[in-house]
Order: C-alpha cells, then structure tokens, then sequence
C-alpha cells in the first residue's frame, strides 16, 4: 500500500481564481498587467486606478489596482458624484459668520457641498463684523439708526440703542428694508414682513399679507399687497387717515411720510395722496397733480414725484427745483435728493 505522501501534487492552474502552489495571486483571469499578472504573479507595476462613469477626468470611490488602467479608469480620484459630470471634485469652503457673503480665510473645509454658513470664497478681513467686507445691497435710515441689507440677505443694524431698534432678526432670507424713525421693518424673499424697534401703535406688529413692496414713516407703514383695487395696505399710526389708503385704486408702490400723510402710484401711472392736508391748497402733501403721469413718488413732510418725461413735480412745497431729467427722488423731514439720468445726485 502505498504512502499518500508519495502521491503526486496536483499542478496549480493560473485563472481558476484559486490560489495555489507556486502562485502569488490568481483574480481568475489570464489578463496580463492587472491587479494579478497572466502567470498568477503579482506585478511590481501595480497602482491604484478609478472609475470615471461620467467621464469628467475625475474619478471616484470604485478602485482597482493595475499597471495600466482600462476603459473607465483614471489614475485621478476624488470625485463628488460620479454619475454627474456636473459634480466634481471636492471644493474648498470658508466660514462666513456675520453673514456677508465673503468668507473667513483662516476657516477653510474640504466639502463637495457647502456647509451651512459656508462660501466658496477667502476675502473677508474680518468675519466678526460685517461692515469690513463692504457688500451692501439696501440701506435704511432712521432718526437716530440705521440697517443694512446684507449681499446675502442678511440685516445688520447699528446706531443708537432704544426700543429693540438694533436688535435685527436673524436669516439670510431678506430682499429689502424700509425704517421708520424708531423702527425698521423688511421683506423676506417669500414677501411676508417682519419688523423691529419702538412698538408704537402696533407698527412692529405687521398684517400676515404678502407684498411686494413695503415702505414705512412715521410709526406707520404702507405697502403693496397682491393686485386689484385695494391692494395698497397700511399699519400702525392712524390718527390722521395716514394708515387708510383708498381702496378704489390698485397701486405699483407706496410710500409713507415722516408726518402724517401718504402717497401711492397707481397701475394708471397716478398719484394718490390720504392723511393730513388740505388738498384745495397748492401747499398740501396730500394735493397731488391730476392728469400727469408718474414713475416715481416719494412722500416726507411735502411729496415730490417724478413725470414720465423725468422731471419732478412736487406739492406741499414753496421752494424751487433743479433742474434736470430724473430717475428716482427720496423726500424726508428736510430736505428730498433725486438721482438724475445722468447718474448723479442732485438734492
């Protein structure tokens, strides 16, 4: 009988995708300078190559090892998805704390997606104050405060501290602000209006109505709201009829005075004044021109607006005017400025 250590060895057999005697490696193909050689020995060639499915030069988690790569293979990865040519690699983010859209760059993060708070960019000198990096979008002016809208829908406020007034609320969401002289309210994208500051007569307290435009004055606001007659829509001081516009108009825009009075361009390219004034009298702010057409209005302690063939036209007012053609005109307690069509400022 014979010994069964005298029988002989079965030879090994390179591709079964077995290892056996002899062999370094056997990935069950003959295949030469892949991750297993065609001999079943492991090439000293050997680096890792990735999927590139989307063909973007980038490839991404899916590796092999190989001498040399084949169809769909790169020798570069890190990509961020991909099924999406779109999608690429990872980026670098900065941190961006006050809400300016520019980032910090001493906080940098490898995502393919941006972090919350995060931007794609490193030009903020000082992420702790927003004012440092100088991209504004809107501005509004109290009597004694003022907000700034953020480039990225933030608000920031400062100034005097009283009522609330500074205490700005939190988001990235607004697109414009209005101030009163003691309060300050602005729209968010979705046009619901928050405001905040001194609470006279239930002016921080806005409607649950969606605008489109909002301006606020003296402890009141009035805004555009929908369209049809009565969209113009008003709160907060009332004593005068200031916050009672007409409801037999449709208005594009709206504006509050510093006194007790206000004005709205309507969708015929009218203006229509309410509150205190005499409209017999050539001095009222509320006396506002019939048969004109207007662009732009502006209500203060007397009205100004601007024709369509750019020349201001105001009431309540004894004083001349520049001259000149005009886009746009502001009017305050004092003094009103327009800006002209050759883009200066003329006040």
């Amino acid at each position: 009988m014979l010994s069964s250590a005298c029988a002989p060895s079965t030879p090994a057999v390179c591709g079964n995708g077995e290892v056996e005697e002899g062999e370094g490696c056997d990935d069950g193909n003959t295949v030469h300078f892949d991750a297993c050689d065609r001999d079943c020995q492991v090439p000293d060639c050997l680096v890792p190559w990735y999927q590139d499915l989307d063909e973007d030069g980038i490839g991404g988690e899916e590796m092999e090892l190989s001498c040399n790569g084949q169809r769909h293979l790169i020798d570069t990865a890190g990509d961020c998805d991909d099924d999406d040519a779109s999608l690429g690699r990872s980026k670098t983010w900065w941190a961006d704390e006050d809400g300016d859209g520019l980032g910090d760059p001493n906080s940098g993060e490898e995502h393919c997606e941006p972090p919350p708070g995060f931007v794609l960019n490193e030009l903020d000198s000082d992420d702790g104050q927003h004012d440092a990096s100088g991209c504004w979008s809107d501005v509004a002016i109290g009597r004694n405060h003022t907000c700034g809208l953020t480039s990225s829908g933030a608000i920031r406020c400062w100034g005097q501290e009283a009522d609330g007034r500074l205490v700005a609320p939190a988001g990235n969401d607004f697109a414009s602000i209005t101030a009163g002289y003691n309060h300050t309210c602005a729209l968010r994208q979705n046009g619901s209006a928050v405001c905040w500051g001194k609470s006279a007569n239930g002016v921080t307290q806005p409607p649950a109505l969606t605008f489109s435009q909002l301006d606020c004055g003296l402890d009141f606001c009035c805004g555009v709201s929908g369209s049809g007659l009565g969209n113009g829509r008003c709160f907060g001081r009332n004593d005068q009829g200031q916050a009672q516009p007409p409801t037999d108009q449709e208005f594009v825009k709206m504006s509050s005075s510093d006194s007790f009075h206000a004005c709205g361009l309507t969708t015929e390219n009218s203006i229509v004044c309410w509150g205190k004034g005499d409209a017999s009298s050539s001095f009222s702010p509320i006396g506002a021109p019939a048969r004109m057409l207007f662009s732009d209005v502006s209500a203060g302690s007397y009205s100004c607006g601007v024709t369509f063939s750019g020349k201001l036209h105001c009431w309540g007012l004894s004083s001349d005017l520049p001259e000149g053609d005009f886009y746009s005109v502001d009017v305050t307690t004092a003094h009103a400025c327009g800006l002209q069509a050759n883009r200066q400022i003329a006040c």
